[in-house]
């Protein structure tokens, strides 16, 4: 009786062996596939690769020698469905995390441990998102990984911007620079970064205003914290004006004396002492 194995007899990594199959010539005496007990077996191994199926327990009975022709089985690769997972970020400056994912469809009572490398992103270090990718991870010869990526955020590092206390001017002179303090820089910023200036509430007379942001940037990769401070507007000091000395002989009419020198606008000068009739000095 001749029994020839089919070929292209397969099974996926962690499934259960099928039966394996074949084809039988030469029944006599109208016999037929019912005579047949026992089944074909397989080369022991459940990793992935080929095995070469053999008679096995296969019978015919006393009135027949089986004249037996094998095949191969192949075992192929599982499918491994490893998920990124979602909302996974840093913040600028800081270094990155391990990537977390999720596994599913292990077989043959695998799980995780078996798994080796890393995910990975796409390079970058400023402000944005980056897809995370497969990277180094692997899962063995028994297993194909089916990727689903997720993004990669990295935010905004905050930056502490802080106002000078004490800033001011003089009443009718030009604002200075208004100064402050930054800390929070990190992968070797520094204020060369910075674009902009700080500003203050409007007005010119004396008295206090705010200092406020301004357009005061540090681009794409920094939030700016902001402590404002207070810019104090000083009286002026006049300098120049002068009072002539003045004698009179008593005559009984109202004596002034003079102002000479220049008054900034919007200011004036009131003396006391004018419109005298009386003798004496003052």
């Amino acid at each position: 009786l001749t029994v020839t194995t089919d070929p292209g007899q397969t099974k996926i990594y962690g499934n259960g062996d099928p039966v394996f199959t074949y084809q039988v010539t030469g029944y006599q005496n109208g016999d037929g596939a019912s005579i047949l007990t026992g089944a074909l077996a397989r080369a022991a191994g459940e990793d992935v690769g080929t095995y070469a199926i053999n008679l096995g327990t296969l019978s015919a009975g006393a009135n027949y020698t089986i004249n037996y022709t094998g095949a191969d089985f192949t075992i192929t690769p599982r499918t491994l469905n490893i998920t990124a997972n979602a909302n996974q970020a840093k913040v600028y400056g800081s270094a990155d995390p391990v990537f977390g994912y999720t596994a599913s469809n292990f077989g043959n009572g695998d799980n995780t441990s078996i798994l080796t490398g890393a995910l990975s992103r796409v390079a970058g270090e400023n402000v944005g998102m980056y897809a995370i990718t497969i990277g180094t991870l692997d899962a063995g010869m028994n297993y194909v990984i089916n990727f689903t990526s997720a993004d990669f955020e990295i935010a905004e590092k905050v930056l502490d911007v802080t106002a000078d206390a004490g800033q001011s001017k003089v009443f009718g002179t030009a604002d200075p620079t208004l100064t402050y303090q930054v800390t929070g820089f990190e992968n070797g910023d520094d204020e060369t970064i910075l674009t902009g200036s700080l500003a203050r509430a409007a007005g010119e007379n004396v008295g206090s205003y705010a200092i406020n942001l301004g357009s005061l940037n540090a681009g794409s990769n920094y939030a700016i914290n902001y402590t404002g401070a207070n810019f104090t507007i000083t009286k002026a000091t006049i300098t120049g004006i002068t009072f002539a000395d003045g004698s009179f002989v008593f005559d009984g009419t109202e004596k002034s004396l003079m102002i000479s020198g220049t008054l900034p606008a919007g200011t004036s000068v009131v003396y006391s002492n004018n419109g005298r009739t009386d003798v004496g000095s003052q």
